[in-house]
Protein backbone atom coordinates (compact mmCIF):
# COMPACT_ATOMS: atom_id res chain seq x y z
CA UNK A 1 0.00 0.00 0.00
CA UNK A 2 2.85 2.42 0.85
CA UNK A 3 4.49 1.81 -2.52
CA UNK A 4 1.26 2.57 -4.31
CA UNK A 5 0.96 5.95 -2.55
CA UNK A 6 4.59 6.71 -3.28
CA UNK A 7 4.12 5.93 -6.99
CA UNK A 8 0.94 7.99 -7.13
CA UNK A 9 2.72 10.96 -5.59
CA UNK A 10 5.67 10.56 -7.94
CA UNK A 11 3.33 10.50 -10.94
CA UNK A 12 1.54 13.60 -9.68
CA UNK A 13 4.84 15.38 -9.15
CA UNK A 14 6.00 14.39 -12.65
CA UNK A 15 2.73 15.67 -14.12
CA UNK A 16 3.16 19.01 -12.33
CA UNK A 17 6.76 19.34 -13.53
CA UNK A 18 5.74 18.54 -17.12
CA UNK A 19 2.88 21.02 -16.94
CA UNK A 20 5.15 23.79 -15.67
CA UNK A 21 7.76 22.99 -18.32
CA UNK A 22 5.09 23.19 -21.02
CA UNK A 23 3.91 26.56 -19.74
CA UNK A 24 7.45 27.90 -19.65
CA UNK A 25 8.10 26.69 -23.20
CA UNK A 26 4.88 28.29 -24.44
CA UNK A 27 5.83 31.59 -22.77
CA UNK A 28 9.30 31.36 -24.33
CA UNK A 29 7.76 30.92 -27.79
CA UNK A 30 5.57 33.99 -27.30
CA UNK A 31 8.53 36.05 -26.16
CA UNK A 32 10.62 34.85 -29.13
CA UNK A 33 7.86 35.86 -31.58
CA UNK A 34 7.56 39.29 -29.96
CA UNK A 35 11.33 39.78 -30.06
CA UNK A 36 11.46 38.77 -33.73
CA UNK A 37 8.54 41.08 -34.50
CA UNK A 38 10.33 43.98 -32.81
CA UNK A 39 13.51 43.20 -34.76
CA UNK A 40 11.59 43.17 -38.08
CA UNK A 41 9.85 46.41 -37.15
CA UNK A 42 13.14 48.14 -36.31
CA UNK A 43 14.71 46.86 -39.53
CA UNK A 44 11.66 48.18 -41.38
CA UNK A 45 12.13 51.56 -39.72
CA UNK A 46 15.76 51.63 -40.87
CA UNK A 47 14.82 50.70 -44.43
CA UNK A 48 12.02 53.30 -44.40
CA UNK A 49 14.40 56.03 -43.22
CA UNK A 50 16.91 55.00 -45.89
CA UNK A 51 14.22 55.36 -48.56
CA UNK A 52 14.00 51.64 -49.35
CA UNK A 53 10.21 51.60 -49.09
CA UNK A 54 9.64 48.21 -50.72
CA UNK A 55 11.99 46.55 -48.23
CA UNK A 56 10.36 48.47 -45.38
CA UNK A 57 6.94 47.22 -46.49
CA UNK A 58 8.24 43.65 -46.56
CA UNK A 59 9.72 43.95 -43.07
CA UNK A 60 6.64 45.63 -41.61
CA UNK A 61 4.54 42.82 -43.06
CA UNK A 62 6.78 40.21 -41.40
CA UNK A 63 6.52 42.05 -38.08
CA UNK A 64 2.73 42.09 -38.32
CA UNK A 65 2.64 38.36 -39.13
CA UNK A 66 4.68 37.67 -36.00
CA UNK A 67 2.72 40.02 -33.73
CA UNK A 68 -0.67 41.24 -34.93
CA UNK A 69 -0.94 43.59 -31.96
CA UNK A 70 2.03 45.65 -33.21
CA UNK A 71 -0.10 48.51 -34.55
CA UNK A 72 2.97 50.70 -35.00
CA UNK A 73 4.17 48.38 -37.79
CA UNK A 74 0.75 48.56 -39.48
CA UNK A 75 0.83 52.37 -39.19
CA UNK A 76 4.28 52.59 -40.75
CA UNK A 77 3.19 50.13 -43.43
CA UNK A 78 0.34 52.47 -44.33
CA UNK A 79 2.70 55.44 -44.44
CA UNK A 80 5.17 53.57 -46.67
CA UNK A 81 2.36 52.62 -49.07
CA UNK A 82 1.28 56.28 -49.07
CA UNK A 83 4.81 57.41 -49.94
CA UNK A 84 4.75 55.02 -52.91
CA UNK A 85 1.42 56.39 -54.09
CA UNK A 86 -0.42 53.14 -53.38
CA UNK A 87 -3.50 54.89 -52.02
CA UNK A 88 -5.73 51.85 -51.56
CA UNK A 89 -3.04 49.84 -49.76
CA UNK A 90 -2.27 52.85 -47.57
CA UNK A 91 -5.92 53.36 -46.62
CA UNK A 92 -6.33 49.64 -45.92
CA UNK A 93 -3.37 49.50 -43.51
CA UNK A 94 -4.27 52.78 -41.81
CA UNK A 95 -7.90 51.69 -41.53
CA UNK A 96 -6.80 48.62 -39.58
CA UNK A 97 -4.83 50.81 -37.18
CA UNK A 98 -7.73 53.23 -36.83
CA UNK A 99 -10.19 50.48 -35.94
CA UNK A 100 -7.73 49.03 -33.42
CA UNK A 101 -6.95 52.35 -31.73
CA UNK A 102 -10.36 54.01 -31.70
CA UNK A 103 -11.40 52.09 -28.59
CA UNK A 104 -8.19 53.14 -26.81
CA UNK A 105 -8.51 56.89 -27.30
CA UNK A 106 -10.20 57.34 -23.92
CA UNK A 107 -7.59 55.31 -21.97
CA UNK A 108 -4.64 56.72 -20.03
CA UNK A 109 -2.62 57.11 -23.25
CA UNK A 110 -5.61 58.65 -25.00
CA UNK A 111 -3.92 61.93 -25.94
CA UNK A 112 -1.15 60.10 -27.78
CA UNK A 113 -3.64 57.79 -29.44
CA UNK A 114 -5.81 60.72 -30.55
CA UNK A 115 -2.74 62.31 -32.18
CA UNK A 116 -2.09 59.11 -34.13
CA UNK A 117 -5.75 58.89 -35.13
CA UNK A 118 -5.68 62.52 -36.27
CA UNK A 119 -2.60 61.84 -38.47
CA UNK A 120 -4.30 58.75 -39.86
CA UNK A 121 -7.40 60.77 -40.76
CA UNK A 122 -5.29 63.43 -42.50
CA UNK A 123 -3.32 60.83 -44.46
CA UNK A 124 -6.46 58.96 -45.48
CA UNK A 125 -8.04 62.26 -46.57
CA UNK A 126 -5.00 63.04 -48.69
CA UNK A 127 -5.13 59.59 -50.26
CA UNK A 128 -8.81 60.03 -51.14
CA UNK A 129 -8.07 63.51 -52.45
CA UNK A 130 -5.34 62.21 -54.74
CA UNK A 131 -7.84 59.73 -56.13
CA UNK A 132 -10.27 62.62 -56.67
CA UNK A 133 -12.83 61.11 -54.29
CA UNK A 134 -14.05 64.36 -52.78
CA UNK A 135 -16.83 63.05 -50.56
CA UNK A 136 -14.59 60.42 -48.98
CA UNK A 137 -11.80 62.98 -48.55
CA UNK A 138 -14.18 65.49 -46.96
CA UNK A 139 -15.42 62.86 -44.48
CA UNK A 140 -11.84 61.98 -43.54
CA UNK A 141 -10.99 65.68 -43.13
CA UNK A 142 -13.99 66.06 -40.82
CA UNK A 143 -12.74 63.13 -38.70
CA UNK A 144 -9.32 64.80 -38.57
CA UNK A 145 -10.92 68.04 -37.36
CA UNK A 146 -12.87 66.15 -34.69
CA UNK A 147 -9.59 64.58 -33.57
CA UNK A 148 -7.85 67.92 -33.16
CA UNK A 149 -6.26 68.63 -36.55
CA UNK A 150 -5.46 72.32 -37.07
CA UNK A 151 -8.59 73.85 -38.57
CA UNK A 152 -6.61 76.17 -40.84
CA UNK A 153 -4.71 73.27 -42.38
CA UNK A 154 -7.87 71.22 -42.95
CA UNK A 155 -9.85 74.15 -44.39
CA UNK A 156 -7.00 75.03 -46.74
CA UNK A 157 -6.80 71.42 -47.93
CA UNK A 158 -10.56 71.29 -48.45
CA UNK A 159 -10.51 74.60 -50.34
CA UNK A 160 -7.72 73.34 -52.61
CA UNK A 161 -9.73 70.20 -53.20
CA UNK A 162 -12.81 72.25 -54.14
CA UNK A 163 -10.82 74.12 -56.77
Amino acid sequence: MEKRRLYTRLWMLAAIVLSLTGSLLAQQKIEDRERKADERFEAGQSAHEAGDLRRAIELYGEAIELDESLWQAEYQLGMAWFALGEWSSSRNALGKVESRLTSLQDDATGAEIRQVLMRISLTVAQAWRRERKREEAAAAYQRALARGAPATQVRLSMAEMAL
